[in-house]
């Protein structure tokens, strides 16, 4: 019984000293970085329009949805020992200060809620728009806690939008006037001159480290997203465009929705979502 208890202790010994000399070897300090993550969560559009620009368009209103996104991005920075550059006390929580440069491939969604009225009534009409790839380019900072373990990060960059095939899908309140469908909007070489494909993204994140090795780490956290957009014009459907035409021509409105830009539409985004990556030590 005696050898099975000393057996025992020296296990125990040897796997807190395994676990004691894997806590400073993880940590990412005085370190360049490399850091490869997935993003998977969801995207709330926040349509912005003002009443004259409605009215050029014969809607009454304008409201947003929520809908599915996910993307990677591949991160390249160097993280900094706070308490040799700021001399603090062994034991600080505050370990480390990175600023890293991205670049990221995702999906972009963008939902709407368009009320109009059609012969007296009121009729809601639905569109869900997905643009894929888009492309996104920034600047993040980051603040490390207790020993690199946390991150509390922030994001400032561009996302462009390099689809100009949009698929969507498109229903109604009243099926009877507009009819459910799935298809393309295809943005052609007029309107590829003239629209935006630029948006502004600030993004904060919370990142969790679990190491698995000297130089390697497991990335898990979440993330939220704020996006400014301003397309300048309107990309309809096909069917939405015919309708849209024929009303503006019995109320003698003049307004061409590839050639009249309006002013004062924006798309705003608010996304959300977790991270799944790993961090590798160069």
């Amino acid at each position: 019984m005696q050898p099975v208890q000393n057996n025992i202790k020296k296990l125990c010994a040897l796997s807190l000293l395994v676990f004691a000399c894997c806590i400073p070897a993880a940590a990412f300090s005085d370190a360049w970085v490399l850091n490869m993550k997935a993003e998977v969560g969801g995207s709330y559009t926040i349509p912005t329009i003002s009443q004259s620009d409605l009215d050029l368009i014969c809607a009454k209103s304008m409201t947003g949805m929520v809908g599915f996104i996910a993307g990677g991005s591949m991160e390249v920075g160097y993280i900094w020992d706070t308490s040799r550059i700021f001399n603090l006390k062994e034991g600080n929580p505050f370990s480390g200060l990175g600023l890293f440069f991205n670049i990221g491939v995702s999906q972009g969604y963008a939902g709407q809620i368009c009320t109009a009225e059609s012969k007296g009534e009121e009729i809601n009409v639905y569109i869900n728009v997905y643009y894929t790839p888009i492309i996104s380019l920034g600047v993040t900072g980051k603040c490390y806690f207790f020993n690199d373990r946390f991150a509390v990060g922030l994001h400032l960059g561009t996302k462009i939008i390099c689809d100009t095939a949009p698929t969507y899908e498109l229903y109604s309140s009243d099926p009877n006037t507009i009819e459910q469908e799935v298809g393309t909007i295809i943005v052609d070489s007029q309107m590829m001159s003239t629209m935006n494909p630029f948006m502004f993204s600030i993004k904060p994140s919370l990142e969790y480290m679990v190491p698995l090795g000297r130089t390697v780490e497991l990335n898990l956290g979440g993330f939220l997203a704020f996006n400014v957009y301003t397309p300048k014009y309107i990309t309809l459907p096909s069917s939405i465009e015919g309708m849209l035409s024929a009303e503006q021509e019995a109320q003698g409105i003049k307004f061409n929705a590839k050639e009249d830009p309006l002013k004062s539409y924006f798309i705003n985004s608010f996304d959300f979502g977790i991270i799944m990556g790993m961090n590798f030590r160069l």
